[in-house]
């Protein structure tokens, strides 16, 4: 995966950064499209349940960056999330960490 990070890096005009904003909105998709319960009504189409919650378990390497991506923007759709990782913000790469300040200062 790394080098094809790499690759992507090199070849085309896109950052690690952007990347991993990019992985993470491709997950969130796929839940909001995929897993949560749909509504028939247009627009923005999962329901929100009050007993609805989602539990984002996220590692300390930038793929963990991409979880916490997801958290954020389920929690920005008014979503109920809570993020677990078993390791602390200081063992976080520098872009996982970033994300990782972002998801604490949603509550």
């Amino acid at each position: 995966m790394q080098a094809l990070e790499r690759h992507a890096f090199e070849k085309y005009p896109i950052t690690l950064t952007q990347m991993m904003q990019n992985a993470g909105k491709a997950v969130f998709d796929v839940v909001v499209n995929e897993i949560l319960p749909q509504s028939s009504e247009g627009g923005q189409s999962f329901v929100r349940q009050n007993d609805l919650h989602i539990l984002v378990v996220a590692g300390k390497g930038n793929n963990g960056g991409d979880a916490l991506v997801t958290a954020r923007l389920l929690a920005e759709q008014g979503i109920d999330v809570t993020v677990f990782t078993p390791f602390e913000a200081d063992d976080f790469s520098e872009m996982a960490k970033a994300e990782l300040d972002k998801v604490k200062h949603l509550r």
